[in-house]
């Protein structure tokens, strides 16, 4: 976090009628900080909301700082945010054999809820250095996999905001396992307590 980390990579997905579209954005070197904003200031333009995933506490701060530093008015101000990550734990996050939570990937969810395993996937821990190695050598070939996961990582929040969406949506009738149906309950109730 801070005035030194950059957003080397920034996904974005909509829908487009039936059809659900990705942009990426990459800073190729420090200087098009500026130009990446710029894109993704007018894909933003043209949202009615943000969806992400543990965006609230690490993506949009971190975004919202990039445009701040650049001089730029965030295109984020006034927009409704749902950050997944939190009706997720509710309605799907696992307990181990201990009862203790195991937590609530993104492709843990993809896999849960979709059936799609990621074969060859970069794991997240191992991105940075790809993109250092990148900014040191200019070799982009490590970066092939940064960008496939980055767009995977869009398509499974689409996936995961419209089962929980639909859930919500059809009530019990549409709960599948027992963890679900209390996390329904809860999402329903802390729902009750803001109307």
């Amino acid at each position: 976090g801070g005035a030194g980390t950059y957003a080397f990579l920034v996904g974005c997905g909509w829908f487009e009628g039936a059809a659900f579209r990705t942009r990426q954005f990459f800073l190729s070197n420090y200087t098009a900080e500026r130009a990446l904003l710029g894109g993704v200031a007018v894909d933003a333009a043209a949202a009615s909301g943000v969806v992400t995933y543990n965006g609230k506490s690490f993506d949009l701060p971190l975004i919202e700082t990039r445009f701040a530093l650049q001089r730029m008015a965030t295109p984020f101000a006034g927009l409704p945010h749902v950050d997944m990550l939190h009706p997720a734990r509710r309605l799907w996050r696992r307990d181990d054999h201990r009862g203790e939570a195991t937590g609530c990937r993104l492709t843990m969810l993809e896999e849960t809820l979709c059936g799609h395993r990621r074969e060859g996937d970069v794991p997240g821990f191992e991105i940075p250095s790809r993109y250092f190695h990148f900014v040191r050598t200019g070799d982009p070939g490590p970066l092939e996999a940064v960008l496939e996961h980055n767009r995977l990582d869009l398509l499974a929040l689409a996936l995961v905001t419209a089962r929980a969406s639909r859930l919500l949506g059809e009530g019990a009738v549409g709960v599948r396992t027992a963890r679900e149906a209390v996390g329904l309950g809860r999402l329903y109730e802390i729902g009750r307590a803001h109307v």
